[in-house]
């Protein structure tokens, strides 16, 4: 059981079983410099005035705590009933417990996974893949923690007398190294920086090398899952009807996340759908051709699940035989989850104008029809 140490500067204020309700706590009024203990149904003034030097020449065992001071550290431990020690004023902890069936070892990345009855976050291993949302991450646990049992994570501080050579994430680590969450290896830390869509979360620093007696200084880095897509089309788009709305389609995801093609209102791959809520950059290039002899008109503009979005209307024209354009702009769409986003054109002569891609050629590479990106501009 946790000992509670409560502190005041207010003359003349005396704490009661309210303030210190466990066996063990601690109060401490600096403006009086008096001291107080409690056994959950009393309080006792341990000093009637602590105005000078005082000592404990060994431990203090408050409840099933113990305290002394760390000479090599220069801070108070307090040792726990489950063996571990919280260093007061250098680390932070918070109280998991492991119901994945087995035992979670010392030293494991941890992430929420839920709450039980007796108000302890759940957690399981952390993998840090392109599906993980870095607001999950906890921390890493200061002592093995058996099914069904709470343990103790790190959020701040050391945790010690482990694996740091890296070996058990088949590298090698030296004092230095800083640690990222390994999004191959679940609930592992790697020296390597996970790539996009994986999550680059910091998670530590190796202080002290040791395959025993190793530690790492644990400061999680955490910033918010960034959600991102970039989409193409190789294929020739012709409108269905001249001065008739056409919907842009895609054949191609180059790379995203929180994005996808989705078919929609009856347009295969003709949508481009957000699964988390928020502000997005949509930016997009069309290439246009012309085989008219007289000037040809285009109108492109943007929707948000199938309706027209108010004022993102761009007219172009060409007036070439054979001559090409490209039109290219962006707009900023608040988006719900599994919204859908649609770029709209049309020309008012569809036998004369397309969007054409093209092959690549000897010396520059293939031309999309559309090129659409997706960045998100609040988190």
């Amino acid at each position: 059981m946790a000992t509670n140490i409560k502190k005041t500067s207010v003359a003349n204020r005396v704490p009661n079983t309210f303030v210190l309700s466990t066996d063990g706590d601690i109060g401490v009024n600096t403006h009086d410099g008096k001291m107080y203990i409690s056994n959950s149904s009393n309080v006792f003034e341990v000093g009637a005035n602590i105005s000078g030097n005082s000592y404990i020449g060994g431990n203090l065992t408050l409840g099933s705590g113990v305290l002394n001071w760390n000479t090599l550290e220069d801070c108070l431990d307090i040792q726990q009933e489950d063996g571990s020690t919280l260093q007061t004023g250098l680390e932070n902890y918070i109280r998991v417990k492991n119901d994945t069936g087995q035992t979670i070892f010392n030293g494991t990345l941890v992430q929420f996974s839920g709450v039980n009855g007796d108000a302890n976050p759940t957690c399981v291993p952390l993998l840090a893949n392109s599906s993980f949302n870095p607001i999950y991450t906890i921390g890493v646990l200061t002592n093995d923690v058996p099914h069904n049992t709470v343990g103790r994570a790190t959020v701040f501080g050391k945790v010690r007398n482990i694996d740091t050579t890296g070996a058990t994430s088949g590298e090698t680590w030296t004092e230095g190294d800083i640690l990222w969450a390994s999004a191959t290896n679940a609930g592992k830390l790697s020296k390597i920086k996970p790539s996009p869509p994986n999550q680059a979360i910091s998670i530590a620093a190796v202080v002290k090398s040791g395959v025993l007696d190793g530690e790492l200084l644990i400061r999680p880095f955490i910033s918010p899952k960034l959600l991102y897509g970039s989409f193409t089309s190789n294929a020739t788009q012709n409108a269905v009807a001249s001065n008739t709305a056409t919907v842009v389609t895609y054949t191609t995801d180059e790379g995203s996340s929180g994005h996808s093609i989705v078919t929609y209102d009856g347009v295969t791959n003709g949508a481009i759908q957000c699964d988390e809520s928020g502000e997005y950059n949509y930016q997009f290039s069309i290439q246009l051709q012309s085989s008219a002899a007289n000037k040809v008109r285009v109108w492109i503009w943007s929707r948000k699940n199938g309706v027209d979005i108010p004022d993102s209307t761009g007219l172009l024209s060409i007036e070439s035989n054979g001559g090409y354009a490209i039109a290219a702009w962006n707009i900023i769409v608040s988006m719900a989850a599994n919204d859908k986003f649609q770029i709209m054109w049309a020309t008012d002569d569809h036998t004369k104008l397309n969007i054409p891609a093209e092959p690549a050629t000897a010396f520059c590479p293939s031309i999309p029809s559309v090129i659409l990106t997706v960045t998100q501009a609040t988190v």
